[in-house]
């Protein structure tokens, strides 16, 4: 139980966490993916 309540107070941190997460995971994505079709109208 005071695991949960302390997952609870740590909710918002969390949730800031995972939203830094995906954001940063997405922009990963969108960098490799824009360099990987720069390459292939290179070749």
């Amino acid at each position: 139980m005071s695991f949960f309540a302390i997952f609870v107070k740590n909710d918002r941190f969390l949730a800031e966490f995972f939203k830094k997460r995906i954001f940063y995971s997405l922009l990963l994505i969108e960098t490799t993916q824009s360099s990987v079709l720069r390459q292939f109208k290179i070749k």
